[in-house]
């Protein structure tokens, strides 16, 4: 085969960079997020962004404004939608036989990428009741033997782990009562002035909130940078780490961050703590029961109800278990 004459090589060659030339800009700005739009009849390039739902189940549905968008898998849960047109509010949801669905409103801006975390909890949360005596085979019961120890009047429990949540909604610490710190405990600490002789060693995010006295706040918890308690039936959650590391909750657009979210329920919250696992998500007690509630505020926060009952207490437990008392009833709740 004879060899292209030097004429044509050059002008192939030259073809091929002129195409090389024209393409990769188009690539690169591809791979950049840019996007043609059709604005008035007029074509731009426009820098789109995109949303990215966190989600710890499986094989879910992921819809977007409403049209199926994916499944996901079982390794594999997050969901990345991409190429989304900046400045505009999308609805997503998310499903799954068997679980509360979760429905969120999400802004899209330009060269970003927006953050979720779903709140799926199971529509059916099994429970199993902790009863306080066991029967000749084992078996728990409300029935107490002929030979049980009485005091005033009342039969004394038996099962241990009956007797262990006893001491346990008492506020003595038998088990761990939760994944969360608990505990007030920070080495970078400031002396702060009191009405007293001596001087009283606070965490400098306390003293920068105001804080004299945290022993004083109702339903103190530490967790990591955050520090939350109840203020009139309220909820109060303040990120005290860096700002260049505040979660994406606290933020309700990308510039506007705040360091202190509120939720106010329709009812006094007579108690909170924080799903297992979850530093976003509160359990929330109220008169009508027990409910999981986004710290998330954009859009409408995603409420779902873990134990619809009027219930005097809760607490978290070993092995992550929410456990429930009813007067003299206790329940063990599996999420």
């Amino acid at each position: 085969m004879r060899p292209l004459p030097n004429k044509t090589r050059s002008i192939s060659l030259i073809i091929l960079l002129v195409i090389f030339l024209l393409i990769t800009p188009i690539l690169i700005s591809y791979s950049l997020g840019y996007r043609i739009s059709d604005i008035n009849d007029v074509f731009t390039l426009e820098k789109t962004g995109g949303i990215y739902v966190h989600s710890n189940i499986s094989n879910t549905e992921v819809y977007l404004d409403g049209e199926f968008n994916k499944t996901n898998g079982v390794l594999l849960r997050n969901t990345l939608i991409q190429n989304l047109k900046p400045e505009m509010n999308h609805v997503i949801e998310v499903h799954k036989a068997g679980y509360q669905s979760w429905i969120k409103i999400l802004p899209v801006y330009s060269s970003l990428v927006t953050e979720g975390r779903v709140l799926m909890m199971p529509k059916e949360i099994p429970q199993r009741e902790i009863y306080p005596f066991a029967n000749v085979d084992g078996a728990g019961t409300t029935t107490p033997s002929a030979k049980a120890k009485i005091v005033r009047g009342k039969p004394v429990p038996t099962d241990e782990e009956y007797k262990n949540l006893m001491t346990l909604f008492e506020g003595k610490d038998i088990y761990a009562t939760s994944t969360q710190t608990k505990v007030i405990t920070n080495l970078n600490t400031t002396a702060v002035a009191t009405t007293s002789v001596t001087t009283k060693e606070l965490p400098e995010y306390f003293v920068a909130l105001g804080i004299k006295d945290p022993e004083k706040l109702e339903n103190l918890i530490q967790n990591a940078e955050e520090i939350s308690w109840l203020d009139s039936g309220n909820i109060i959650l303040n990120w005290v780490g860096k700002n260049v590391e505040i979660p994406y909750y606290y933020c309700l657009e990308p510039e506007n961050c705040r360091e202190r979210i509120t939720l106010d329920w329709q009812d006094t919250i007579k108690k909170f703590d924080f799903l297992p696992g979850r530093n976003d998500i509160f359990l929330v007690l109220v008169n009508s029961g027990l409910y999981a509630v986004e710290a998330d505020g954009r859009s409408d926060r995603n409420t779902q109800p873990v134990y619809t009952k009027k219930i005097d207490d809760f607490l978290i437990g070993p092995n992550n278990k929410i456990f429930i008392r009813e007067g003299d009833k206790f329940f063990e709740l599996t999420i």
